[in-house]
C-alpha cells in the first residue's frame, strides 16, 4: 500500500520529498492526526500495476522468488532401483518411503493396508490399455483361502506372475486377491471362465474383473513360479529349506513335494505362490551360493541344483 501527504503529488514512494520523513517522525504533523498514521492513504492496488515499486521489484528480482512459479520443476521419475543406499538398513529407498502412513497412502491412491514399496517400478501401474493389462481382482473368496485352493481352479488357464491374497479385514467376510498372469490370455481366460460361471473357489463363486492397477506382459521364456531343486536330502528338504529361504524371503506356497528320493539324495518341486520377489529370488540366491561355492567360499552348496519346473496354471501342460 502506498501512503501520499495531502497535497503531494501521488508518485512512487521511492520519489516523494524528504520532507515526508520528517511528516512521519512529528515535524509538520497535524495536531488532529494518529501519530503513527499519515494523513491520506490510497489503495495501491487502485493506483497502479503490479510491482509499481521499483525497489520491491528490485528485491523480488535479486531473491528470485518469482523464477519457482514461472517454470515450475515436477518430480517425474522414481528413485532408480539400481541405485546404491545410502540408508543403514540396506533398503534403496527412504524409511518414510518404505512405509507410508495411512493420511498419506489414502491420499495418493494407495490402500493403508498395503504394505509393498509403492515407489519401486514393478509395484505401480502400467500406462497400458486395459485390455493389454495381465492383472484381474477377485473378491467373495472364502475367509480361509489359501493360494492352493485359489490356484487349482485356474489350471491350464496361464502362467502366473504374481499372487496376493488379502485376509478379511475392518468388517469385511469374505477374501479379495489379486493375481497376475505372464501374458493377456492367461487373463482373458479366467475372466471367460467367470462369465460363464465355471470358476469356482472352495464352493464359492467369487467376483473378477481387470484390476484397476494395470500390469504389462512379460517377456516370454522357462521362468516361473516352480523349482526343481536337487541335492543332497539333507538340505533338500521341506523343513531345511523353508527355514533357509525364510532367513532372505517372505513367500507363500502352493505346495512341495518330493519328486526322487536315493542315495541320499532329493529331488523337490516348489511351487510357490508367486513368480515375482518369490521363486525368482529363491533361484537367483542357489545360483549366487553355486558361484560362491565355486570360488571355494561355501563347498556346502556345491552338490545343490536348481532349475525351471512347469507351472500348473500354464497353458503348455493341456
Amino acid at each position: 500500500m502506498a501512503n501520499y501527504i495531502n497535497d503531494e503529488a501521488q508518485d512512487p514512494i521511492m520519489q516523494r520529498p524528504d520532507r515526508l520523513h520528517n511528516y512521519l517522525s512529528g515535524a509538520n504533523r497535524p495536531p488532529n492526526a494518529f501519530p503513527w498514521i499519515p494523513a491520506t492513504t490510497y489503495p495501491f492496488m487502485n493506483q497502479y500495476a503490479p510491482f509499481p515499486n521499483k525497489q520491491s521489484y528490485s528485491l523480488m528480482e535479486a531473491l528470485s522468488l518469482a523464477s519457482p512459479f514461472l517454470n515450475p520443476t515436477f518430480v517425474t521419475q522414481v528413485p532408480s532401483l539400481g541405485a546404491r543406499s545410502s540408508t543403514t538398513t540396506g533398503s534403496r529407498y527412504t524409511p518414510s518411503l518404505q512405509t507410508p502412513d495411512r493420511t498419506t497412502a489414502v491420499w495418493q491412491g494407495v490402500s493403508p493396508r498395503y504394505r509393498g514399496n509403492r515407489f519401486a517400478v514393478q509395484n505401480q501401474g502400467a500406462d497400458i490399455p486395459e485390455e493389454q493389462s495381465t492383472s484381474v481382482w477377485i473378491t467373495n473368496l472364502p475367509s480361509t483361502c489359501t493360494h492352493a485352493d485359489l490356484l487349482k481352479p485356474i489350471r491350464n488357464m496361464g502362467k502366473v506372475y504374481a499372487t496376493v491374497i488379502n485376509p478379511p479385514q475392518e468388517g469385511h467376510a469374505t477374501s479379495a486377491a489379486k493375481i497376475v498372469f505372464f501374458d493377456v490370455e492367461g487373463k482373458n481366460r479366467l475372466l471367460l471362465r467367470h462369465r460363464i460361471g465355471c470358476f469356482i473357489v472352495s464352493n464359492s463363486l467369487p467376483h473378477v474383473m481387470s484390476n484397476r492397477i494395470r500390469t504389462a506382459a512379460q517377456p516370454p521364456g522357462p521362468q516361473c513360479r516352480v523349482l526343481i531343486i536337487s541335492g543332497p536330502a539333507t538340505m533338500v528338504n521341506q523343513t531345511f529349506m523353508c527355514a533357509w529361504i525364510k532367513t532372505f524371503c517372505v513367500f507363500e506356497l502352493e505346495y512341495a513335494r518330493d519328486l526322487e528320493h536315493r542315495f541320499g539324495n532329493a529331488t523337490m518341486e516348489w511351487a510357490f505362490g508367486s513368480y515375482r520377489c518369490q521363486a525368482e529370488r529363491v533361484y537367483s540366491t542357489i545360483q549366487e551360493r553355486r558361484r560362491e561355492a565355486a570360488q571355494g567360499h561355501s563347498t556346502i552348496w556345491a552338490n545343490i541344483n536348481v532349475s525351471w519346473g512347469l507351472d500348473p496354471c500354464d497353458r503348455q501342460n493341456v
